[in-house]
């Protein structure tokens, strides 16, 4: 029993005599290291990956996933277990798995620029929709906007104008003229 280790996702904010509790017992603080670092060092961090959008609809940049990392050896800890729970958890995990091993992230489409934008919009974009339907319904998503960057959609839809689109090809034809 001396090897079991124990961790608590603390979801309220996190009091002194919770630290206290967790230290004093060596239980393992988990917190979601793409937006907070947790609130002590143990040989071990478990971190639980959800992103910065509503509940786990999200997906990480390459950006994204690096400042992870970085989260993560600030940690100092001797292991680091980073479970992703996103909409696109296993390919995060790859990419950043793959970025651990080569220094290159996987692209997250098989094109780039507009081919990678209409790609994932082609996964699943209703029309007709609008421009704030887009961005929240799209905008989570990853694309490649040239080899080896990636940025989420949104900040390419929030710059077409605010309208009513009938179908893919029309956002695609306003996306040319910001990405």
């Amino acid at each position: 029993m001396k090897d079991v280790k124990l961790v608590w996702e603390y979801r309220a904010p996190i009091t002194q005599s919770a630290i206290q509790l967790l230290q004093d017992f060596s239980i393992i603080h988990c917190v979601d290291l793409s937006k907070q670092k947790p609130s002590y060092s143990l040989d071990v961090t478990y971190s639980r990956l959800f992103g910065k959008g509503q509940h786990n609809i999200y997906q990480f940049t390459d950006a994204e996933l690096l400042e992870i990392q970085q989260q993560a050896e600030d940690t100092n800890s001797k292991k680091v277990i980073l479970a992703y729970h996103g909409l696109r958890m296993n390919s995060d995990a790859l990419r950043f798995q793959q970025h651990l091993t080569t220094r290159k992230f996987l692209p997250v489409t098989s094109s780039s620029g507009l081919g990678s934008a209409r790609a994932v919009l082609t996964e699943d974009a209703m029309f007709p929709s609008s421009k704030s339907e887009l961005i929240q319904k799209q905008g989570w998503k990853v694309i490649d906007v040239q080899q080896n960057k990636t940025a989420h959609l949104s900040e390419f839809l929030s710059n077409i104008p605010e309208k009513n689109y009938s179908n893919i090809d029309e956002v695609i034809k306003e996306l040319e003229k910001v990405l």
